[in-house]
């Protein structure tokens, strides 16, 4: 595999739709349009830096659980890591310039939970959770403050984004499960109802298509399902992959559940491109 092939593995990139999706969603919910496209290209670039980030700072643990990532299979040095990592939140901020200075500015706040997340926070299950459940919160709040509705007004989006930080914060604690090898199913079976329930959230208040609230439970629900019945870490962490593709229908339901069919349609079509780039990422 090339050093560039290497380097384009540590970004997740058949992921990355799924961050464009939230500061798309976030400035649509607002009634943002075109402008919004800069803001979602900053989402990708802070979503690709933040994973090639926690591949520079795991690169030690993974050398036991994921020998074959880039860092410690040796493909890609820790220098040349760091450097693109760097050159990702380059192209984020400036990315954030191209939209105003409310989308720099909340730009540079989810840079610095990034870095704190990966530094300090995913030390612990707990306080990890909750920094990726604020950075993908905030990256959803992004796209609204983008598009000119600050947190302060009636119109901001916190449902959706109180939604979808919840559910990170459940799929994250689930991603802890990697390393325990006691094989109960008592954790993830509670923290498969979480899963589960919490996209139904949106369904609560009186909107016109409440039912399309279900689209991203029923989109985890197999992958939780089988992981309860074997809980091996394997299949605990396909939930994780797949759970973090369910972020695609989730927000595709903040605009379903209002009847904006036409896009909540392009929001969930993202998972075909996410879908058909998994196996060629797969090979790299």
């Amino acid at each position: 595999m090339s050093t560039a092939g290497a380097l384009f593995k540590l970004t997740r990139f058949p992921l990355v739709f799924t961050a464009a999706a939230d500061s798309a969603v976030g400035a649509a919910l607002v009634g943002g349009s075109l402008p919004w496209i800069p803001v979602a290209v900053c989402s990708s670039f802070l979503y690709a830096a933040g994973m090639a980030m926690n591949d520079v700072v795991d690169a030690d643990r993974d050398r036991t659980l994921h020998p074959e990532r880039p860092i410690p299979s040796g493909r890609v040095s820790p220098q040349a890591a760091r450097l693109f990592t760097l050159v990702l939140f380059v192209l984020a901020m400036s990315a954030a310039r191209v939209a105003d200075t409310n989308t720099m500015i909340g730009a540079t706040v989810l840079v610095a939970l990034i870095v704190s997340y990966n530094r300090y926070l995913k030390r612990w299950a707990i306080p990890g959770s909750l920094g990726m459940a604020a950075m993908r919160g905030g990256n959803l709040a992004l796209g609204a403050v983008s598009a000119g509705v600050l947190p302060g007004s009636e119109q901001f989006p916190w449902v959706p984004v109180t939604i979808l930080a919840c559910y990170v914060f459940i799929l994250t604690l689930w991603s802890t499960r990697e390393e325990m090898r006691d094989g109960g199913r008592g954790l993830p079976a509670l923290l498969g109802i979480g899963l589960v329930a919490i996209p139904l959230a949106g369904a609560v208040p009186p909107l016109p298509a409440r039912w399309a609230a279900a689209a991203a439970s029923l989109w985890i629900l197999p992958w939780v399902l089988r992981s309860i019945l074997r809980p091996e870490p394997a299949r605990l962490m396909q939930t994780v992959r797949w759970g973090v593709l369910g972020i695609l229908p989730l927000d595709a339901s903040f605009l379903a559940v209002e009847a904006r069919w036409l896009e909540a349609g392009a929001v969930a079509g993202l998972l075909v491109p996410a879908l058909l780039l998994l196996p060629l990422f797969r090979r790299l």
